[in-house]
């Protein structure tokens, strides 16, 4: 009977771990960082294009950045599903098309961050 319970409270907690979410990333996800894809940098006047959120509308004239990016980040679970949004680039950051990095989805405030991939293609 103690072995059984043994086996049944193990089992339980194997399992419960194995459900849990580990946020291991910088960002994290529940603070509304994704992981994202750059598509375009250009200017607070560039005439850009998102599909879900353009946070130079809601930081104004006088934006504390002078740059922006079309980043493309999966929703929905699915990494098919993708929705564009402009975010601001900070000055100092070097920053071009294809390149991979954090956006906020809940907080246009929040500049984009550079992501490094654990390898590289040589």
């Amino acid at each position: 009977m103690i072995k059984s319970l043994t086996w049944v409270t193990l089992g339980l907690g194997l399992l419960t771990t194995g459900c849990a979410t580990m946020d291991t990333e910088d960002y994290g996800y529940k603070d509304g960082w994704r992981k994202a894809r750059v598509v375009e940098v250009g200017d607070a006047a560039s005439p850009m294009k998102a599909s879900q959120k353009d946070c130079r509308a809601e930081m104004g004239p006088n934006a504390p950045y002078k740059r922006f990016a079309v980043v493309s980040y999966s929703f929905g679970g699915n990494p098919k599903f993708k929705a564009k949004q402009i975010s601001a680039v900070p000055d100092k950051l070097d920053l071009k098309a294809d390149d991979f990095v954090y956006v906020n989805l809940r907080d246009c405030q929040a500049p984009l961050r550079k992501r490094e991939l654990p390898f590289k293609n040589s």
